[in-house]
């Protein structure tokens, strides 16, 4: 689980089909039950759906790698996580 970054993590559901703003937005501490809510919206979403994920600009290499691997799951989901400054922006889907 992650630790400073628990606090700081953005997550935004994108789905332009739904709505011109079909945007979902979520901020939440990283637990269990925020990884599960955010991973069913998205899967709620369907496919094709963008799934950004914000983590605070100081999350350590492991902890964007183990944010990475919770949703890497989600087939059919276009999947971003990467720090606030914008590195480490990577796709799994």
């Amino acid at each position: 689980m992650l630790s400073h970054a628990a606090a700081g993590l953005k997550a935004r559901d994108d789905r332009p089909w739904v709505s011109p703003h079909g945007e979902l937005l979520r901020g939440d501490a990283f637990t269990p039950y925020a990884a599960e809510t955010i991973a069913d919206d998205a899967l709620a979403a369907g496919r094709g759906a963008f799934l950004d994920i914000a983590l605070p600009a100081d999350t350590t290499d492991a902890e964007v790698e183990d944010v990475r691997a919770r949703f890497a799951w989600l087939h059919g989901v276009v999947v971003h996580v990467a720090r606030d400054d914008g590195t480490q922006r990577t796709v799994a889907a």
